[in-house]
């Protein structure tokens, strides 16, 4: 889950009070710690056709003074409080949020796409990752784009939609060793559908032994449009 002022009541499962672990960013150093939730109803204008209408959503917020890239619940780790190597971090939608009312502020080109251009490398423990998405058919020979992860002689695919859904896969947020097992782990939005998307956290350390990466945790949501 994301810090912000736009959710749903029924997306959220946090209540008011309740510990979470949040990966804050201070300075250049990342660090994993347990913060405070606070939870509140907020007034929000949402567009309904040409009309506008006030809406109550629900507002995330945490203790800290500054707030997290993301928050886990029930996550288990002997690291907490310990910096946290990141090898990649971009704009999140709680990013966008904060920014949507400046000028000239286009949310989709300050956000990491993954589409066919799309490659990243990533070196750490030793070893090289690359994330790219490539165009391939599925077993009914339909059009797809397949998020694909290579290293230590594995390739993995991580998400699939079809092409004619979707120019892109989704976006990527975040990568880093948040296990600390030397191993990256990736933070992102993949779509489900063209309207579902969900917020993903991947982690090295839960991968079986053909795998590099395991779905730990996800935020699934749906847009209006």
């Amino acid at each position: 889950m994301e810090t912000g002022e736009d959710f749903n009541d029924d997306d959220i499962i946090a209540e008011n009070g309740e510990t979470w672990i949040g990966l804050f960013k201070e300075k250049e150093n990342y660090f994993l710690r347990p913060t405070k939730i606070k939870t509140s109803r907020v007034r929000a204008i949402t567009a309904d056709g040409e009309k506008q209408r006030i809406m109550m959503r629900k507002s995330i917020k945490v203790s800290d003074r500054i707030k997290p890239l993301f928050l886990l619940k029930d996550f288990n780790t002997s690291k907490e409080k310990n910096r946290i190597t990141t090898l990649f971090q971009g704009m999140t939608w709680s990013d966008i949020l904060e920014h949507k009312e400046q000028p000239n502020f286009d949310s989709y080109e300050m956000l990491t796409e993954l589409n066919i251009n799309f490659v990243g490398n990533y070196k750490i423990g030793g070893n090289e990752y690359t994330l790219k998405v490539i165009e391939a058919g599925n077993k009914n020979n339909a059009e797809i784009l397949a998020l694909i992860l290579e290293g230590e002689g594995k390739r993995q695919i991580i998400h699939t939609i079809n092409a004619k859904e979707s120019s892109d896969v989704g976006y990527l947020f975040w990568v880093g060793d948040l296990d600390s097992d030397g191993k990256p782990d990736f933070y992102l939005s993949l779509y489900e559908t063209d309207n579902i998307s969900a917020l993903t956290l991947f982690l090295s350390s839960k991968a079986g032994n053909d795998k590099l990466i395991k779905a730990v945790a996800a935020f699934v949501s749906m847009s209006n449009c």
